[in-house]
């Protein structure tokens, strides 16, 4: 990882926190070496159904690849979210994503998978 892609998200993950919380975690974030490596994915869910969502690693200022799999381990669809959105179920032939609106109130949103 770029040493400026690990400062954005430090800087992300210190933003709503207040200035005495901020400079422990700073101080605290300061020893951790930086990876050479980023992992291939972020996340992964199953849902009702038997099928395997996996996040393909992004940064959160990035859009967010979902990636399906049938109980076999097959491949069968992809869903690619904007930024700021975040898949939090699957259910069925829906998808449950919570997203942030304006003043940062939080908003879930269904969508239907083609199939």
């Amino acid at each position: 990882m770029r040493p400026e892609e690990m400062q954005r998200w430090v800087d992300d993950y210190l933003e709503e926190m207040d200035e005495e919380q901020r400079a422990r975690e700073r101080a605290g974030l300061a020893g951790i070496p930086l990876p050479n490596t980023k992992p291939a994915h972020l996340e992964m869910l199953m849902d009702q159904a038997g099928r395997l969502w996996v996040r393909d690693f992004a940064p959160d200022w990035e859009e967010g690849t979902w990636r399906v799999f049938d109980p076999d381990g097959r491949g069968t669809s992809s869903l690619t979210l904007s930024v700021g959105l975040r898949v939090v179920d699957a259910i069925e032939d829906r998808v449950l994503v919570v997203g942030a609106e304006a003043l940062r109130v939080e908003t879930v949103r269904v969508y239907g998978l083609l199939r």
